[in-house]
């Protein structure tokens, strides 16, 4: 699944700025459900005694994976792209928001599946659940046909009107870059530089925190992992929903007014690159603060709550930077 997200990002997003998202969350749509659904197959068809590899069930399997996988990177690139257009002057606390419920969703259908899925003796039927979000994925879409209203326009009209009845603070224009000009650009490649090297630590850290944190002493290491847990996703939710709309008060977004004059609608104090750098320089901080100080795992808490910072933060800012460097789409 992660294979499929990572290796048609780029294909994916050129399909957003073509079609819309419309077009991504009926994709996103079909792809979840087939990939939900083929799971569901092979995992029914899987007698409960295998005797040896199938190759026939691998591919299968990969293939539904990879159904998932793109599946999700549509529905993840068009539930941004519509917030964002229909909030131009919060996209902060759009994207914030998004990014938020989507990556609380798996809190949510774990309760759905304790409570509708499983039982006390046989645990979790897999076949029914898969079942279950292959239809429940695929009537997403149906419901966003119910909503009559043009993806291009956004729900909120500007905040910034006319310069004649609303003070506005004129901003110097920038550059009119194309997706292949923002290629071009050499500041593009060090933000996306160091943005992985970040970004690339804290999933190294979340993916293994269970073996950083019993490579250290204490009384009860199970506990201590899934506190570890816990504070990483609460630290991560709860930074994507504060930062965004600080974001929003203190850089905000610049925009044309009707009088075709470039300007912010607030005045703003610090660029949004701040953020990212503030939050870059703190997990760095924490990195340097487990190599000397830390020798228990009592002592994990600040990596944990910075791992969150990091990845909540530079995935907030980092899709708004790129919005305003870009402005051909759509």
């Amino acid at each position: 699944a992660m294979v499929g997200q990572y290796a048609t990002a780029v294909p994916v997003g050129k399909v957003l700025d073509r079609y819309g998202p419309r077009c991504s969350s009926l994709l996103a749509s079909i792809m979840l459900s087939v990939g939900y659904g083929l799971f569901a197959l092979e995992y029914s068809r899987t007698p409960e005694r295998i005797e040896g590899a199938s190759p026939s069930a691998f591919a299968h399997l990969v293939l539904s994976f990879g159904f998932l996988g793109v599946g999700t990177l549509f529905s993840y690139f068009a539930l941004l792209f519509a917030a964002t257009k229909t909030f131009p002057q919060y996209m902060g606390f759009a994207t914030g928001t998004s990014l938020a419920i989507f990556g609380t969703s798996p809190l949510f259908l774990s309760m759905i599946v304790s409570r509708l899925f499983s039982t006390t003796s046989s645990g979790v039927d897999v076949a029914r659940f898969f079942v279950f979000m292959a239809i429940l994925t695929g009537s997403e879409y149906a419901e966003d046909r119910l909503v009559d209203q043009d993806e291009r326009t956004s729900l909120l009209a500007p905040s910034v009107k006319s310069v004649a009845n609303v003070v506005v603070v004129p901003a110097p224009e920038p550059d009119d870059l194309a997706a292949i000009d923002l290629l071009k650009e050499p500041s593009f490649w060090v933000l996306a530089l160091i943005v992985s090297l970040v970004v690339g630590a804290a999933e190294m850290i979340k993916s293994n925190i269970g073996l950083v944190v019993l490579s250290l002493s204490t009384a009860s290491g199970a506990q201590d992992i899934s506190r570890q847990v816990q504070v990483i996703a609460v630290s991560d939710t709860l930074t994507r929903l504060l930062v965004g709309p600080f974001a929003d008060v203190v850089s905000p977004v610049a925009s044309y007014s009707s009088g075709g004059v470039w300007a912010f609608p607030r005045k703003p104090y610090i660029t949004r690159i701040h953020f990212l750098a503030t939050a870059s320089l703190l997990f760095t901080t924490t990195f340097l603060w487990q190599i000397l100080a830390a020798r228990s795992q009592g002592a994990l808490w600040p990596l944990s709550i910075s791992t969150g910072i990091a990845n909540g933060t530079i995935f907030t800012m980092l899709y708004v930077k790129i919005c305003t460097a870009v402005h051909d789409v759509y």
